[in-house]
Order: C-alpha cells, then structure tokens, then sequence
C-alpha cells in the first residue's frame, strides 16, 4: 500500500508548514458541497468545492502530535443541506521524524476512491514532502558555522601571535596593548562561542535520527511476512490489557459478514439475527445451499428460542425444498429427523423430548457420519437427548433428490412453527464448509479501536481468517482467562484473499511488537574483529548492528549484506579526531562485512532484538538459541 508522507519536525531540522492537495477528478458539480479531513485528533473543514480542489494545511503544530507510524485520515463531503453524502474515503499517511542527510523523497501522492450518489469519484492526493533541498539547506549551514569557526580560530591564533610579538618588543617600542588584548580576548570568546555552536549542530546532523525506529521496523515487518497468530494464549499481561480495553470500552456493534437468507410473509423480521414471526401463513426463511449427492457427510445446526405457544402443535424447524430432510420439534419437547430415501422409503429417527420452557435455547444437531450413521441430538439447559442409527441407509442408499434450497421454520406443505429461530448460530455444514444464513460477529469496540469478541464467537472469526485470509478481531475468554490475536497482516494491510482493510490493531498490540524489536542490550555480542569478506559475520537472530569507528581512510568502505552492496559507508578523508557511526537492523542470518579493515574501531557489537532467544554473552561465541520471534522479526 502507498502512504501519503508526513515528516514531523523539531528544533533541529523542519519546522515549516506541509500542503497536501486532494483533486477530486468526477464531472459531478461540487460548487453545493463542503468537505471535512480528519487526522489524528484534527478535524478541518472546507468550502466552496466549485473548482474540485483544496489545499491541507499541516502546520507544525498540528504535526508534532501526530503518532509516529502509520495512521489514516478520513475525507468526507457534506452537500449545502449538511447531509453527508459519501462513503468516508480513507486516505493512508505515514508520520516520520526528522529531515536528515539520508533524506530521498521529495513528495508523494497516490489515488483512492469514494462513492457519491451510488457513483466512484477518484481523489488524487499529493504531498509537497520536504524538499532535499531543505536538507541540503540544513547542511550547508552546518558547513558554513564549521569554517566560520575556523575563520574566527584563525584570527585568534593570529591575533595572539601579533600580541605575543608585540610584547617581545615592548621595551623598545611605546605600544598601548590594551586594544589589543581586548580584541584578542573577544576573537578568542567568538571563537569558543562558534565551535560550540558548530559542535551541537554538527552532533545533531552527524548522529542518524532514530525516533522513526518504530516505523522502519514495523515496515521492514509487514514487508516481509502476515503476522498470523489465531493460537489461544494465556499471557496474563497481555489478558488483563485486552480485559481492560472491553471493560473500558467505546461501544458495540456487529459486523454482517454475510447474509444469504430471504424472508417468506409479511409479518416476519429478524432482530438480532433472530427472527420474529415465524407459524404466520406462508411464514419461513429460504437460503439457497446444496447437500452433497453421495453418501458424505454433513451436520445441520439449528438453534432456536421457544416461545409461549410452544405446545400448541409441532414446529418444522428445517427441511429442504426439495424432497430430502426434515426436522421436527414436537409439542411436548421431542424431536424427529426424517431422510427421504433414494429407495422410495422415508427414514426416520426420534429423540426422547426435553423439558422446556418459554424464553429457552434448544440445539438440535442432525445429519450423517460414517461412525454413526445418521443422528440427532437435542440439547437445552445442560440436558441432551441423542439417537442414532449406522444400518437405515446401508452404502448405497442417499437423498432422493439434489437439494438446491434449505427452509427454516417451516416446509413445503406447513408453516407450523412454534418458535423463533437464531439464523446467526444456525448452519448446514459439509465438506465445503459452512452455509450460513446469516453470517455476523457482535463485539465490543476498545477506545483504541480495537473489536473484542467473546470466545464464544471464536468459531466464526477462524471461519472469516479461512475464508477472507484475515481476521481482526481479538477473542476473549474472561472464564478461562486467554485470548487470541487478530489472525492476518498487521497495520492496515490488504490481504491479497480479502477486500476488507485490517485497520483495528489496539495501541497495547502495537507496543508489544516494538517491544519485540527493541534492543535487548542486556544480550548484546561483541565482535572478536571486524567483518571482512574473508570472514564474515552471521547474525544468529533478528536485531541491530553497531559500528564506530575513528577512520582516516582515503575512500569510503561499504557495508555488504549477503554479499550486495548496502548503500551504507564508512566515508573517507575522516579526521581521527571524528567518531563515525553505523546502526542497522538485521534479520536472523543475515552475512555481513566491510569491504576493508578500519582503524581507531571504538564500537563493533551485534545487539540481538528482545523478541530473539539469544542469551546474553560477552562475545560472539556464547549466544544460545531456543523457541523465538525470529521469524517474525527476520
């Protein structure tokens, strides 16, 4: 995904305001319209969109709280009647620290879309960036204080020995050297004063900006793999955190994956994924869905509410459309399975009945397996009821008819029903998976922005990951104390199976992964000697390579990686008197060296990231690996 760059400044590098452009490109008249961008805890408006162009104004205050990393913006369009009128277009930024020597971009743009009135208007938007050269800019102001305070040194010096020769011949020369010492003593102070100021701007500028770590290690991380977990944890830091997001949450809501029912009769609804009306004339839900055509297996699920009037007759909880199966649930609480044969016969199983009452839960589970047969169990309030029978259909006897269509509370001759049925929990499963008539997972919404799911939906967020290739939601089991993670990439990404943008990673989760790939100083390998291509150095995990180095080569020496030219060096003509530094992050096996030797070396270390297993050692040789994030953080 491209993101739209944003460089938050400080004291010393960028201070200046940032434009970001949004062109709207639709033939649609917007002369009627304002629109409003949100970034951050910012929101800004504007008017007049005649001309289907305005101008973001990002000073520096508005960006130095902005959150480093990778966040969104939301653009929308409000017609004169203050109604809005878009889908919200979600526009991708990426927050930077700095401006420094290493700078590359000069702007960025990318397009995204939005929908008005039904129609998608594409909106290109661009940044101005930060010029290289208000880099260079910096730069040379750095260069220009060093020979000015070389400038003002020279003079000193000189006017000393001025002083020095003066005084030598003072006896024979009648010289007033007060001026003179004053104005030797005044370079002298300049002089001082300037290569101070030389000394704390050339530190800045020299020493690579490291506050966007986060952001280039979470890059270097979604770049490379998803970060797919799913497996059920029982972390008790992490637990409580996610505890606390739900406890001190923002809100509910319900996501509808998908819904593929169609509601027969006037008077019937569905609230809550439960419907409300059912035993009405011509009552009934139809899903469209096929059972296969030979003998394999599969599982119908239904759950379903019992109303007051249960016990005013039978309720056909399912059948198919066509000629087939059938569920019944009888007025004093049992239950029968009926499977029309291919051989003309009708089978049938019974189930012994449950006590219920109005306002109860009823589970039925019926089908074939090649253990029992074909079966069915009821459950309601903790009490089960099962029966089933491997000798009815023998190996050649199936379904009489290919089944196209499944009824839900009711069949095709009655519309006797006496309860309600949950279609968010109920399904017919085969080996193609799950058909669902409605498909939907309620959660809790973290302030953070972060969907919390209760474990007893956990079921349905692996479906999604199976089905989407992500899955963004945390479960929680508050009764067994665990968790699971969002299953799919992190931060946003696209899964290439899915349409869906992963936008809902809690900050806790954020922290706990730049945890990860933070130094674990207490581990860190000092390097016998400098990497050469005669004898290169392998990391044994994820983390950070440090190098300094007093060099006063003539040519700059290159850093290779798995044999390639990095890009970074160690660069020539270096006074000894200056300390060059290297820090960079590795991944678990990466082979690097020097293409040369260097002396005045002051720092040769690898530092191994805190989600690796290496135990800390005083050098290279005494490292230990065990069951880690290395391939997480490679």
């Amino acid at each position: 995904m491209d993101y739209i760059t944003i460089i938050q400044g400080d004291d010393t590098n960028f201070l200046g305001d940032q434009f970001v452009v949004v062109n709207f490109n639709t033939s649609i008249d917007l002369s009627g319209f304002t629109a409003t961008f949100t970034l951050g805890d910012v929101t800004l408006t504007y008017g007049n969109l005649s001309s289907k162009t305005f101008e973001i104004i990002l000073s520096s205050e508005i960006t130095s709280n902005l959150k480093i990393g990778k966040q969104y913006g939301e653009l929308k369009l409000i017609d004169n009647n203050d109604r809005i009128r878009t889908v919200s277009s979600v526009i991708p930024f990426i927050v930077k620290k700095g401006v420094d020597e290493t700078i590359t971009f000069v702007n960025s743009s990318l397009t995204v879309s939005m929908n008005i009135n039904d129609t998608v208007i594409d909106i290109y938007v661009e940044t101005s960036g930060i010029s290289r050269s208000e880099a260079n800019r910096i730069l040379d102001a750095c260069n220009e204080a060093k020979q000015a305070a070389q400038n003002y040194s020279n003079t000193a010096q000189n006017t000393f020995i001025e002083l020095n020769e003066t005084i030598t011949n003072f006896n024979n020369n009648v010289v007033d050297t007060t001026e003179l010492i004053d104005e030797a003593k005044e370079q002298a102070d300049i002089a001082i004063e300037q290569a101070e100021h030389v000394t704390e701007v050339l530190e800045a500028s020299a020493k690579k900006d490291f506050s966007n770590l986060d952001a280039e290690a979470l890059d270097k991380m979604n770049q490379s793999k998803a970060l797919t977990t799913g497996n059920i944890s029982s972390d008790a830091d992490i637990y409580n955190q996610i505890l606390g997001y739900k406890q001190n949450n923002a809100g509910s809501g319900i996501d509808i994956i998908s819904q593929n029912y169609t509601l027969q009769g006037t008077n019937l609804t569905v609230e809550n994924g439960i419907t409300n009306g059912l035993g009405g004339v011509d009552c009934g839900v139809k899903v469209v869905g096929t059972l296969p055509t030979t003998q394999e297996e599969f599982n119908i699920h239904i759950e379903c509410i019992i109303r007051e009037d249960y016990s005013d007759g039978a309720s056909y909880l399912f059948a198919t459309k066509e000629s087939g199966l059938m569920i019944q649930m009888e007025y004093h609480g049992g239950a029968m399975f009926y499977l029309y044969g291919s051989d003309g016969n009708t089978q049938m199983l019974q189930v012994p009945a449950l006590t219920l009452q109005t306002g109860d839960r009823l589970v039925v589970d019926a089908g074939f397996n090649l253990i029992d047969g074909i079966y069915m169990k009821t459950s309601c309030n903790g009490v089960s009821e099962s029966r089933n029978s491997t000798s009815i259909l023998g190996t050649s006897i199936w379904l009489r008819t290919i089944i196209k269509t499944f009824l839900f509370g009711c069949n095709t001759w009655s519309y006797s029903c006496h309860v309600e049925i949950d279609l968010s929990s109920s399904y017919v499963e085969t080996s193609a998976g799950k058909i669902r008539p409605l498909f939907q997972i309620p959660y809790i919404l973290s302030k953070t922005g972060s969907k919390i799911v209760d474990a007893i939906y956990r079921d349905r967020v692996q479906e999604v990951y199976a089905k989407e290739g992500s899955a963004n939601y945390f479960t929680l089991d508050e009764t067994n104390e665990n968790f699971s993670l969002p299953m799919g990439e992190i931060y946003g990404l696209i899964n290439k199976n899915s349409l869906s943008e992963v936008t809902n990673v809690s900050q806790s989760f954020k922290d706990m992964v730049l945890d990860w790939i933070a130094p674990n100083h207490s581990a860190k390998i000092e390097l016998l000697s400098i990497p050469l291509s005669s004898s290169p150095y392998t990391t044994p995990s994820a983390g950070w390579y440090v190098f300094a180095a007093q060099c006063a080569d003539i040519v700059d020496i290159d850093l290779y990686i798995n044999g390639a030219k990095s890009g970074i060096v160690m660069p020539g003509y270096t006074s000894a008197s200056e300390s060059q530094e290297v820090i960079v992050y590795l991944a678990k096996g990466d082979s690097i060296y020097w293409s040369n030797s260097m002396t005045g070396v002051v720092a040769n270390a690898f530092i191994p990231a805190k989600g690796s297993a290496v135990v800390a050692g005083n050098n290279e040789d005494e490292w230990n690996e065990g069951a880690d994030l290395d391939d997480v953080l490679s």
